[in-house]
Parts: structure tokens; sequence; C-alpha cells
């Protein structure tokens, strides 16, 4: 992750309360078809405000943030609130109080008490797993990451697979061998898992997600501006078809820049793509809600400048 030269003021939100909604859950076993059906029809279920917790670094400082966010451009007003720890704001800390550069990735504990984060080499914290408790993100642990393959670590955009339970990250590399996704394993002291598939490293991969059914999903940044949607084998890692365009996801990057992403699917309320951007050359964020064609029936809108710059997302 680049650090940006400029700073950018962080907010605070509302306190708000939304509605709740079923939420359909397909079997694992459905083919990829059956799921595009599926992911497709969650925008015929009640209206209601989807929720996610949001990875916002500052591009002056490098210091990273949790936020609670709820609604999206087609879903409603976006209203923010902070994550107050014992350090009196809602950045990530580590050993009393000491913020946490260039976080890359945060994943929801199926607890639901803590938010396990990674980060990479830029980082003053490079090369960990990120233990931290929802009710005080002051407290976080950092625990060193170590691989299976012995590859050179850059892991970012961490998810966790609700339908097998088992966590995925991007690990980023300028050689294949590299280039790949792997499931992490908290517990364990070797916790990075190398699946046996590389990503070909012109295929700038930049959010990772689950669909509602567990189908895994990737983020590639075409040219700078646009992004690609992929699926991805769970066991494999190897990606591939569906692979189709979502839109536009960071106005104003240049040709040849891979901003930051967060990726997320919805599947309480819209059943929609959601995606946030950190962009290292201009700054300009845009929340978009959306679904590539090749997933489910089309569709694409966005508002610009409504988030603070976004490296990934969480499924509350």
């Amino acid at each position: 992750m680049k650090k940006l030269l400029t700073s950018m003021p962080f907010f605070l939100g509302c306190v708000f309360v939304i509605s709740s909604c079923d939420k359909n859950k397909p079997e694992l076993k459905k083919t990829l078809a059956e799921t595009a059906v599926t992911e497709s029809a969650q925008k015929a279920a009640p209206a209601c405000t989807p929720v996610y917790y949001q990875l916002v670094v500052d591009p002056g400082s490098g210091n990273s943030f949790i936020f609670k966010t709820s609604g999206s451009p087609s879903a409603g007003p976006v209203i923010s609130s902070s994550f107050f720890g014992s350090c009196g704001d809602n950045a990530i800390r580590v050993g009393g109080c000491n913020p946490v550069k260039f976080v890359t990735g945060i994943a929801t504990d199926p607890s639901g008490t803590v938010i396990w984060g990674t980060t990479g080499p830029a980082s003053n914290v490079p090369n960990s797993l990120l233990k931290i408790p929802i009710a005080d993100v002051s407290l976080g642990v950092a625990i060193p990451l170590v691989s299976t393959c012995g590859i050179l670590l850059d892991l970012s955009d961490i998810e966790y697979n609700s339908i097998n339970g088992r966590y995925y990250a991007l690990n980023r590399g300028s050689a294949a061998a590299n280039n790949r996704i792997v499931q992490i394993q908290p517990s364990a002291a070797v916790n990075v898992i190398c699946l046996a598939s590389t990503v070909p490293v012109n295929r700038r991969l930049r959010g990772l997600t689950f669909g509602c059914n567990g189908q895994g999903y990737v983020m590639q940044m075409v040219g700078g501006a646009t992004g690609k949607i992929w699926s991805f084998n769970l066991v494999t890692g190897a990606t591939g078809a569906p692979n189709c365009n979502y839109g536009i996801v960071a106005p104003g990057a240049l040709a040849g820049t891979y901003p930051e992403m967060g990726l997320h699917f919805d599947c309480s309320c819209i059943g929609k793509f959601i995606t946030g951007n950190y962009d290292p050359v201009t700054g300009v964020t845009r929340l978009t809600d959306g679904m590539p064609a090749c997933i489910g029936a089309a569709s694409y809108a966005f508002l610009a400048g409504a988030i603070k710059p976004t490296v990934d997302y969480a499924k509350p």
C-alpha cells in the first residue's frame, strides 16, 4: 500500500436503528449457475438497509480505523458510527495505544466479539494477524503471520466464509508463486495456508468476498478505474468463470495504477456487491453497489465522496 502525502479528516457518524430482514442461505452444493440465480433473486427480498464494518485508512498518517456503516447508493443514506476504544477513538491500536498503520483487511469472527485484521510489509506492525476486540478496538493484539509454503507475505482482504467456516485472504506478489489466494487459521502457529493455484500477476486482485451460498469472488482492477469480478475455487484458489466487468470503482485512477479496494456482498438486504476505494493517486472515493451481468441481473449505482478512503469491508 502506498502512503499518500495528503491527509484527510475522519468523522463521527450517528447512532442509528435499522430494521431486520430475513436472509436466505442456499445450499453449498448449488452449481455456479444456481448461485447466479440465487444472488439475483435477493433483489426481490423486502427492502432494508445493508450494514457492514468498514476499514478506513488515513492517507496522511496511515492510521487505520473501523466504522460500522449502513446504507448504499441504492438502499438509503450512508451513515457511519465509530467504535470508541479505551484510547479515545476508533483507531486500531496495539500495545498501549500505539496506532496500527496500513491495516490491509478485516473479517468478523463468528463469535461476534472479535474482528481479525491483516497487515502487510508497509505497516509498523508488519505481516501480522490482528485480534481486535469489537468492544474495545484499542486493545488489539498482533500475531506473526507464518505460511505453510514459505511465500513472501503481503496479505490483504481477509474474509470469513460462514458456509464452510474458513477464512480466506489475498496474498499479493510480483512473482506468480507469491500471488495467490490463501486460507487463514487464526488459532494455528502456522496460520497462512497456501492453496495450490497461483493467480496471474497481471490479474491485479484488490478485493475478496463471498456470495450468499459461500461462493468466492474477487475484484480485479482493470487499467486503473474499472473493476472486474471473478469467481474463485474454495479448495484450489484458482480464479475463473464467471468473470465480467463490474463498473468504475476508483474514479480518477490512472491507467497502470491499482487502488486499494473494499469488496462486500450484502446477503441481508439488497443482494448486491458493495465497493469502496482507497486511491493512492487522487484520493477520490466512490461507494458503489451493483451486480455484473455474468452473475445476476445487471445493476450499478454510485455515490461520490460519501465514504472515507476504504481498504476493506467485513460482514457484521
